[in-house]
């Protein structure tokens, strides 16, 4: 800009004399920023990053001009980052003034997760269906690390069976053809019944495990006690295996029959299948029994009658999975303790139903974790029951009343205790119902997740705990099940 300044002198003829001087004025500095402008912010990744314009003044130009310009993102490796932000004011000669302000961006949010299926109980018969398609996002990373575990929890199948099922005492049909004293499992009919029940078994515990050329059952039976007669603390462990079975059309061949006790249910009968017991089967006395042995062998020795599985197959009610069949029995028998052995021999019956409703639970687990090493999970528990109708529900968190009805409570052990490695938590659940297993410090501060999901009431799980991140101390671990809690102590030694 230029200025041009005139002076006039004008003497008294009128004379006068004209000066000028010219001034120049020129702007070389920049606009000022004002203010203390804020010269470094933090963003979570994938937010806008937008910051407010510093204000900015000239001494020259009413309006300044602020423009901003942003450089590249540095990236640290764990999705974090920083990048320059600079601010430029000028003014209207073109003079122009910069600020520099640093953008830090941090990941402090966890990957979601989406398409995470809901717990699901299913009927017995239903097998658990494939793992849902689980996908994961993240505003900062592109490519999540998602890992798919998936755990059996509770009395899992015989490894390489085919059918891996409970054996329970069959139950008296209403009107007892058969005129049996009691319900039973096993019976050998040529013992004495007195002053002890040495004929008729029941089932404490059982198993029919097949695989694919055999099937094995095991049985752990104790006698009847009758009314007015003694109770013992003995009985018999049966171990019989039989052929992996054949069906209706091809064991009726014109060589075998079925065979129908006093009142037998023989309406399935052409749907059933059959099995021949094989050689080896033995029962071994426990107890007051102990030192007892008898060998089995499949009767009748032509084997036209076959063991027979099926609906009403034990020929002793109508039960869907009735199992049953004859065998001969030979060997040495100690009624109890002290008492001398003696040599008998007689014909046997088993006659037993099958709960082949599975005895686990299989929880999935989805866990992303993006670079900046946040990590989200979801967890699905698939569980099976006799009260299902249906292939399969939503789940629920609400408790039954199985534990007012039985009287159960909630178990819970951890062994070894105390444990530097691992250790084995073994819990009973007094309510079908949302279930968690957790650690505690003695601060109270939750330190680890053992187990959580749906369990069955009375059923029992175990979980093998890996505590070596834990350090050397005492602790307590927690058992919620429904309104049932359980505390207990346990040490970390190492």
């Amino acid at each position: 800009m230029v200025y041009t300044y005139t002076w006039t002198a004008v003497d008294n003829c009128g004379n006068d004399r004209v000066v000028s001087r010219t001034v120049s004025i020129v702007d070389n500095a920049g606009p000022v920023f004002t203010g203390n402008p804020q010269t470094s912010y933090q963003f979570e990744c994938g937010s806008s990053y937008a910051t407010p314009a510093p204000s900015a003044t000239d001494n020259c130009s009413e309006v300044v001009s602020v423009t901003s310009n942003d450089g590249p993102i540095n990236y640290s490796g764990n999705c974090a980052g920083t990048f320059a932000r600079t601010w430029t004011a000028t003014d209207a000669c073109g003079n122009s003034s910069t600020l520099v302000v640093l953008i830090s961006i941090i990941d402090t949010t966890a990957p979601v997760l989406a398409g995470c299926p809901s717990d699901i109980v299913l009927d017995c018969a239903s097998e658990a269906p494939a793992a849902a398609n689980v996908t994961a996002n993240d505003a900062c990373d592109n490519n999540v690390d998602l890992e798919f575990d998936e755990f059996w929890i509770g009395d899992t199948p015989a490894p390489g069976s085919i059918e891996d099922c409970k054996l329970k005492t069959a139950v008296l049909p209403a009107n007892n053809p058969c005129g049996y004293p009691a319900d039973w499992g096993v019976a050998l009919f040529n013992m004495p019944v007195a002053p002890i029940n040495y004929r008729y078994y029941s089932i404490v515990d059982g198993s029919w495990i097949r695989y694919a050329d055999r099937v094995e059952v095991t049985l752990h039976i104790q006698p009847v006690q009758l009314p007015g007669q003694v109770a013992t603390n003995g009985g018999w462990d049966v171990s019989m295996t039989f052929d992996n079975g054949s069906s209706a059309a091809e064991w009726f061949n014109g060589v075998h029959g079925f065979k129908a006790d006093c009142g037998g249910v023989a309406a399935n009968a052409n749907e059933w299948e059959y099995f021949i017991l094989q050689s080896g089967a033995t029962m071994t006395g426990w107890g007051a029994f102990e030192g007892s042995s008898l060998s089995l062998s499949h009767a009748p020795v032509n084997q036209y009658f076959g063991y027979q599985l099926g609906a009403g197959a034990n020929n002793y009610n109508a039960a869907e999975e009735g199992f049953g069949g004859w065998f001969n029995y030979s060997g040495s028998f100690r009624p109890s303790a002290g008492a001398a052995l003696s040599n008998v021999a007689g014909a046997g019956d088993v006659c037993v139903e099958r709960d082949c409703c599975p005895r686990y639970e299989i929880r999935r687990q989805w866990t992303a974790t993006d670079c900046a090493g946040n990590s989200s999970t979801c967890i699905q528990t698939i569980s099976w029951s006799h009260s299902v109708a249906t292939s399969g529900n939503a789940g629920s968190n609400v408790a039954s009343n199985y534990a007012v009805e039985s009287g159960r409570v909630a178990s819970i052990t951890a062994q070894p205790n105390p444990a530097n490695n691992n250790t084995l938590f073994t819990f009973r659940a007094a309510n079908t119902a949302k279930t968690s297993v957790e650690i505690y410090d003695m601060t109270g501060k939750k330190v680890a997740d053992v187990f959580v999901g749906s369990v069955e009431a009375g059923a029992e799980y175990r979980v093998d705990f890996n505590v070596s991140n834990l350090a050397t101390g005492v602790y307590t671990y927690r058992l919620t099940n429904g309104s049932e809690v359980k505390i207990e102590r346990l040490i970390i030694s190492k």
